[in-house]
């Protein structure tokens, strides 16, 4: 296997694909009539047009993507800017976990969650 790729339903994919690209740093690598293909280092999302009456916005619509990074921190820093432009309560910034990780957690514009996260740094003493 080389790698998965989910399929976002979104409201608006042009929406979709300005903010992946702006706040997310994803770039497209394909677009047609409904249809965008994003990419970052090895994540990529195949974004579709919502089925006509869905309510994207409904917390029922919800996804979760968990996105393993090697250094979360780092990631945090570089996209610090653009998250920082979010409304309220669509970015949840650093923190640790209780099972071992290091996290933050961004909310597109469908309500999709997108958890990022990285194993703890482990000080010894």
């Amino acid at each position: 296997m080389m790698q998965l790729t989910p399929f976002l339903p979104v409201r608006d994919v042009e929406e979709a694909v300005r903010f992946y690209e702006a706040v997310l740093g994803f770039k497209c690598t394909a677009r047609r009539a409904g249809y965008a293909h994003l990419k970052r280092d090895q994540v990529a999302l195949r974004i579709i047009s919502a089925a006509a009456g869905k309510d994207m916005g409904s917390p029922d619509s919800q996804l979760h993507l968990y996105v393993d990074v090697d250094d979360v921190d780092q990631l945090y820093n570089e996209l610090k800017e653009a998250l920082s432009e979010l409304p309220e309560n669509r970015c949840k910034p650093l923190f640790n976990t209780t099972y071992g990780r290091r996290e933050f957690h961004v909310i597109d514009n469908d309500v999709t969650l997108i958890s990022f996260g990285s194993p703890q740094k482990r000080e010894f003493e």
